[in-house]
């Protein structure tokens, strides 16, 4: 069981492929050698040979007669054909003979020589070669060199090539070791924070180290880690601007029940409270829902900048309008309307007076910026605006709504890929523009 793990563990296919990669490419090697190297060399030994033994034929053929054994004896030297010598057969060697190149070797001489000089392998420790040449149907025994010449016939060094192998197949194990060390170190990370995670913890960010791919798929759970980590931050507070933002209107109710109990005609006020628990319900539903969901249309921003003038205008809200030619913009429109519309009622909310909307096209962003002469909101705090149940110092407690206006228009401009930018005029009030990419 564990043999099966390991040889599907990511060692143990680095191991392989890299020992399996060393053999192919020294079996490849040897073969290449053999055949362009080795081969070629043999050919031409045993074509120098074969010309030997017909260079000797030839002279034996214009000695006379009764010096041809004389000779015969002085290129023997002490050597003599034994009645035991082996035939050679033309295509293949015999035991006595071994090795590849030895065959090759004896092939070529044969395919080299004429078809009446007979070749013979004396059975000894350096298996002598011997050749018959036949002169006036006289037969001569004459010795050649010994086979222990032929290149490679015996692989003096085949224990080097196997120790070369061996310690070849080792550096490789030792890099796929190297190698599995640097991938499994950051999967290792990745392994034990997912599991943590799953266990319902929340882990620390991995490193983000190794090579790109695993480098990349850290960054990305990193980057899950911190939205699971801001989604459980909003989670906790919007469950604490509930319990905190509802409580003040229904004292404010329970008072006006109370009252009208004992006679009170405080109902337009319980009516108002009412109200203004809807608003703060609603606003916590619209934070909670977004607009992931929603499909995008191509549609004019000053469209529905002009229809939501008309209706505050309605309600007795007078907005000044500076609208300038746009391109097309995509968008999802319950999102972008709730955004806009969060942005205008934030001015006739907070500010009151000087209300103003407008849009402009800024390089390859269409802007919307929505103005008032209001109190305006001290610098420090304009970056708090967009996070849940913020609100300027100067209207916690006096305004109805939870603090989620602002949070929710940056969710959307966000989410479509926009900013939201907030700022306090020079001179005076305050100022919400919203880029969109085009």
């Amino acid at each position: 069981m564990m043999k099966c793990a390991w040889c599907h563990s990511l060692l143990g296919r680095n191991v392989a492929l890299l020992v399996a990669l060393v053999i192919v490419s020294q079996i490849s090697a040897v073969i290449v050698f053999i055949l362009f190297v080795q081969k070629p060399h043999i050919a031409e030994a045993a074509s120098l040979m074969a010309s030997q033994v017909t260079t000797i034929d030839q002279l034996l053929q214009h000695v006379p007669e009764s010096q041809r054994e004389q000779y015969v004896q002085w290129f023997n030297g002490r050597d003599h054909a034994p009645p035991g010598a082996i035939p050679v057969a033309h295509t293949s060697l015999v035991s006595p003979i071994r090795g590849l190149e030895a065959r090759w070797f004896m092939n070529e001489l044969i395919r080299s020589l004429p078809d009446d000089i007979e070749l013979r392998i004396q059975s000894t420790t350096e298996h002598r070669l011997w050749a018959q040449v036949h002169i006036a149907d006289k037969q001569y025994w004459v010795s050649l060199s010994s086979l222990s010449g032929v290149p490679n016939t015996r692989y003096e060094g085949m224990s080097a090539a196997i120790a070369l192998s061996v310690a070849l197949a080792s550096i490789a194990t030792l890099a796929a070791y190297a190698l599995h060390r640097r991938i499994n170190r950051p999967l290792k990370h990745l392994v034990e924070a997912a599991q943590h995670l799953g266990d319902g913890g929340r882990p620390a960010p991995v490193p983000v180290e190794g090579p790109t791919e695993i480098a990349t798929v850290a960054e990305a759970f990193n980057g899950m880690i911190r939205r699971l980590s801001d989604n459980e931050v909003a989670r906790a507070m919007m469950l604490a601007g509930i319990s905190h933002d509802i409580r003040t209107p229904l004292t404010k109710l329970r008072l006006a029940i109370a009252m009208n109990d004992k006679g009170g005609t405080d109902l337009a006020s319980a009516e108002r409270f009412i109200d203004d628990i809807d608003m703060i319900v609603g606003q916590f539903i619209d934070f909670a829902r977004g607009t992931h969901d929603e499909e995008a249309v191509t549609g004019n921003l000053n469209e529905l900048v002009e229809q939501l003038v008309a209706d505050f205008a309605g309600l007795g809200h007078d907005f000044h309008r500076d609208l300038k030619p746009l391109p097309l913009v995509r968008y999802g429109p319950v999102g972008m309307l709730r955004l806009l519309m969060n942005l205008m009622h934030n001015a006739v909310t907070h500010g009151k007076t000087g209300l103003s909307v407008r849009t402009w096209q800024e390089g390859r962003s269409a802007c919307v910026g929505v103005t008032d002469e209001g109190p305006g909101v001290p610098g420090e705090l304009l970056a708090h605006l967009v996070q849940p149940f913020k609100r300027g110092p100067q209207y916690k407690g006096k305004a109805a709504g939870a603090g989620l206006g602002l949070a929710i228009a940056n969710q959307i401009a966000v989410q479509h890929g926009g900013k939201l930018t907030l700022a306090t005029r020079s001179e005076g009030g305050f100022e919400a523009v919203l880029e969109l990419p085009l």
